[in-house]
């Protein structure tokens, strides 16, 4: 899956691992279901319109991905990130909300990043 391959990737609580989405004729299609994945410059992008239907439903739903082109590695990994479905962002454990990283590691249901934050 390496390459030039722009992917988004979100947690997929029912198969516990995360689900890759390509883009198949102009529309994203999960491609792949991987237990981890490594991505460089990625982007962070929450839809608004899930996030407040979790918000007023109180059920889980995707609607927040890690976005980027898939490599074979990145650089050590020392900090987390994290999403609040409660807050609609991604964010560092010391609350820097975050939109945009050079690298990110996605291993274990969790997403670690060499950018220092």
């Amino acid at each position: 899956m390496e390459g030039q391959m722009k992917v988004r990737v979100y947690r997929n609580l029912h198969k516990k691992c995360f689900s890759v989405q390509t883009k198949v004729n102009k529309r994203w299609k999960v491609t792949a279901h991987v237990d981890e994945i490594r991505l460089r410059d990625v982007s962070f992008l929450v839809h608004k319109g899930g996030h407040k239907r979790y918000l007023r439903e109180r059920r889980k739903n995707v609607h927040a991905f890690v976005c980027g082109t898939v490599v074979d590695s990145v650089g050590p990994v020392p900090t987390s990130v994290y999403y609040s479905a409660e807050v609609g962002y991604f964010h560092t454990r010391m609350g820097v909300m975050m939109s945009t990283i050079d690298e990110a590691y996605l291993v274990g249901g969790k997403i670690y990043t060499s950018d220092i934050y």
